[in-house]
């Protein structure tokens, strides 16, 4: 039986795979098993947030690019791919997996509306509120359409950051905690049990979808045992 499986990384414009959600992310991955393909963009055009016109030839480029990179795969040799995005890198994942017919599934950090422009039945995504390269609402509006996941973060931008930086480690930690448990398609075993538990995970077995309903207190009193991640002291 086929076991190999396959991740694949495509970066945001500026949001390089050194950055803590596609490194933490390719270090999970890593410890799952997965082999790491990470792809790159060069010479593509900047300062184009709000500039609809630059945004598509970016992501021409982009595209255009990755293309190239992948086509050196054998997808047939994988029984298990993942594509991981970042920004524009979730619409290039979409749109590959789409015009190429793998199956795989996508983690999607910070899409943006043209992400959702392709068919993708198994999928999850993270948006921060406040992100200036996106309508949020949009978003969330497709993400609900297409009966995908999102998980949103009040205040937080296109990085899924904010002011503080005590919230944007428990914000990382709880993106791949959840990463984490998309990728197992299973409960997770690491919230701690009890009345002061602050997030349940939750899973809808038809979907295979997991989502977190708040419980009582907020997030900064959870304490979260990684006892399926082994870089646990990395985070």
């Amino acid at each position: 039986m086929n076991s190999k499986k396959l991740a694949i990384l495509l970066p945001g414009i500026g949001y390089h795979r050194d950055k803590p959600l596609l490194y933490y992310a390719s270090k999970l991955l890593h410890n799952k098993g997965y082999e790491i393909f990470h792809v790159e963009y060069k010479d593509l055009p900047a300062k184009i947030v709000g500039d609809p016109d630059m945004m598509q030839k970016a992501v021409f480029m982009a595209y255009c690019q990755s293309v190239g990179q992948l086509d050196q795969i054998s997808f047939s040799k994988y029984a298990d791919i993942v594509f991981i995005g970042k920004s524009i890198g979730t619409i290039i994942a979409a749109k590959y997996a789409a015009e190429y017919k793998i199956n795989g599934r996508q983690i999607w950090y910070t899409p943006l509306e043209e992400t959702f422009m392709f068919s993708t039945e198994d999928a999850v995504g993270f948006i921060g509120d406040a992100d200036p390269w996106s309508d949020v609402r949009k978003v969330k509006e497709l993400a609900n359409n297409m009966n995908i996941k999102l998980y949103s973060y009040p205040d937080c931008n296109h990085s899924l950051e904010c002011k503080s930086v005590d919230r944007n480690i428990s914000i990382i930690r709880e993106v791949m905690h959840i990463t984490d448990a998309y990728l197992n398609q299973r409960y997770p075993t690491c919230l701690e049990q009890g009345r002061e538990r602050d997030l349940r995970i939750c899973t809808n077995q038809k979907q295979k979808q997991f989502w977190y309903a708040p419980i009582r207190k907020p997030i900064q009193s959870i304490r979260l045992y990684w006892t399926s991640l082994k870089t646990t002291e990395q985070l």
